[in-house]
């Protein structure tokens, strides 16, 4: 209830004022009447007195009071006896003008039977003192009949006023009532006031922590978006560390072509043994060529030798000797050569012949090794530059390549660790705000003294709250978050919920449950909360996945279980 402003009252201080600005007149009223009432008691009482001193005189003067009623003094006031007569009482049973009536009349019937019988009596002298009596009465019965007429006048003022305080006395009644209603209904205002003052309290409490709210959101949203500028320079950061990935892995596309080219050498480079190898062989063939060349050429002289011989054995004299030496020779020489040679002259020609083919086919052949050889000389010089010069760059680019691992590396954990950074601190902010959303919808109930009942009616939301929620890293579980079945405040600062959770405190909020709900409600809470906090329901939805802070997971793991031990012993009925 807001608070009224110091110069204007409340509602029932004007219904008070109003009250008794209606009553005020009612009461002047009424002491009008009562003081007219007074009055008309001493105009009575002065009427008695005057006819009480017509009656001392015993005269009749029932002829005069006639004639004086029906002269012009009577005429001017018509109706006056009729209405006097026939005027109705008043309220109260006091009719002061009846009353003066009748002792008129009985007044003047003495004064007129005294009159008849001292009429014939009485002297001349006696008459002249009547008649200044009568005329006495006569100014004295005007004078009364006039305050008469002012009298019934006044009387029917007076009965109107007694009618108007009949009517007020009849509505008193029900005022008494709306009065008493209205004493009532200011209690009840009294009452609802100082209500009113609590739940102002109340509201003053709520408002401060609405406000302390306001601050805390303000203060997380200017965290918010300083940690949003940060992980902005951060991403900035990382852009600029991915074109230099980018670039390194562009240069590790280029070593990776160089190293297909090493590969596809990589063949040839293999065959380089093979290659020494035929060039040995070739080496080796050539040594073997060079020493049948150097047989064919000592052939060769022996042939001229023969041939010499020959000639010689022609021209000499002595033939037979010669053409023995000749055989000798012949035989030692062209045998090797020639095994079918039929004659001598046959075994030389073919001997020669062949000598001449093979000294020629050797020499080819020699002029083709050693083609050969210097092709594969020049190969093998060739290969050995280029296995030299491609491992160099293999050297070169692997160096290079080690250096692009070892910055990815680095900026792989970097960006690692930037992430974990900023999964923790997205998790923190959404934990914020999460702790701020269950603080708003407790905000009610930390108005009031925290009481076994707001525990039980808090662990009833957060457990409709919890069977609903999919947890995620945008909504991560929190410690608030869950329905813990014990009687403390969860939102407490610096909360050891390992500590609290215990399988004493466990009991006791059981027992303040059945207080609260039935016992059929008690044993489906306590089904639910079995499936709830079983440790393959809690992997299975996956929950603690969106808790990245060990420490508070493994507390929570840690409470989870005691809560799950302890219900699942805890009888159902």
């Amino acid at each position: 209830m807001s608070q009224l402003p110091e110069n204007q009252s409340s509602p029932t201080e004007d219904w008070q004022r109003g009250t008794f600005v209606m009553i005020i007149p009612f009461h002047n009223k009424l002491e009008g009447i009562s003081l007219f009432r007074t009055e008309v008691a001493a105009r009575a009482i002065q009427i008695q007195a005057s006819l009480a001193q017509i009656q001392l005189h015993e005269v009749d003067f029932s002829m005069y009071l006639t004639s004086t009623f029906n002269d012009g003094n009577a005429s001017s006031m018509p109706g006056v006896v009729d209405d006097f007569e026939n005027a109705p009482p008043p309220l109260n049973s006091e009719n002061l003008a009846d009353n003066s009536g009748e002792s008129l009349r009985s007044l003047v019937g003495g004064f007129v039977d005294a009159f008849r019988s001292q009429r014939v009596d009485d002297s001349a002298k006696a008459n002249s003192a009547l008649e200044d009596a009568l005329l006495s009465i006569q100014e004295t019965m005007k004078q009364a009949i006039a305050e008469a007429k002012l009298a019934y006048l006044t009387v029917r003022r007076v009965e109107d006023a007694f009618r108007l305080q009949s009517e007020l006395v009849n509505q008193w009644g029900p005022t008494q009532e709306s009065v008493k209603e209205l004493r009532e209904e200011l209690k009840v205002i009294q009452e609802v006031n100082a209500k009113g003052s609590a739940l102002r309290s109340q509201m003053q409490t709520l408002h401060k922590t609405v406000e302390e709210l306001l601050r805390r959101t303000s203060r997380s949203q200017s965290e918010f978006v300083s940690e949003c500028e940060v992980l902005r320079e951060s991403v900035k950061g990382l852009s600029e560390e991915l074109d230099d990935i980018q670039r390194v892995s562009a240069q590790k596309s280029d070593l990776e072509s160089l190293k297909m080219k090493i590969e596809e050498l990589w063949p040839q480079v293999n065959r380089l043994p093979e290659i020494e190898g035929l060039l040995t062989r070739s080496d080796l063939k050539i040594a073997s060529l060079e020493t049948e060349m150097l047989k064919i050429k000592q052939d060769q002289a022996s042939l001229r030798e023969l041939e010499f011989l020959v000639q010689l054995s022609m021209t000499s004299s002595n033939p037979s000797a010669n053409k023995s030496s000749f055989g000798a020779h012949k035989a030692r020489f062209t045998v090797p050569l020639s095994a079918k040679a039929d004659s001598p002259e046959r075994g030389r020609n073919q001997g020669q012949r062949h000598f001449e083919n093979s000294e020629s086919d050797l020499q080819e052949r020699l002029l083709e090794a050693q083609d050969t050889t210097e092709a594969l000389r020049s190969e093998l010089t060739t290969v050995r530059q280029e296995k030299l010069h491609y491992h160099r760059a293999s050297q070169k680019l692997e160096a290079e390549a080690q250096e692009v691992r070892k910055m990815s590396a680095l900026w792989e954990e970097k960006y690692q660790e930037s992430e974990r950074r900023r999964e923790t601190e997205f998790w923190e902010a959404a934990t914020e705000i999460t702790n701020l959303r269950q603080e708003s919808a407790e905000a009610k109930t930390r108005l009031a003294p925290w009481t076994d009942k707001h525990a039980v009616q808090n662990f009833k939301r957060i457990l409709s709250e919890f069977e609903k929620m999919d947890f995620s890293k945008a909504h991560p579980l929190t410690q608030q978050g869950i329905p813990w079945p014990i009687l403390v405040d969860l939102s407490k600062p610096n909360l050891d919920i390992v500590q609290e959770m215990t399988v004493d405190n466990v009991e006791y909020f059981f027992t303040a449950l059945a207080k609260e709900i039935g016992p059929a409600e008690k044993s489906r809470v306590l089904r639910n909360l079995r499936l709830l906090f079983h440790p393959d329901r809690w992997s299975g939805r996956r929950i603690l996945d969106s808790v990245i802070d060990e420490g508070l997971r493994r507390s929570l793991i840690q409470a989870g279980l005691v809560v799950s031990q302890t219900v699942n012993v805890l009888p159902l009925h």
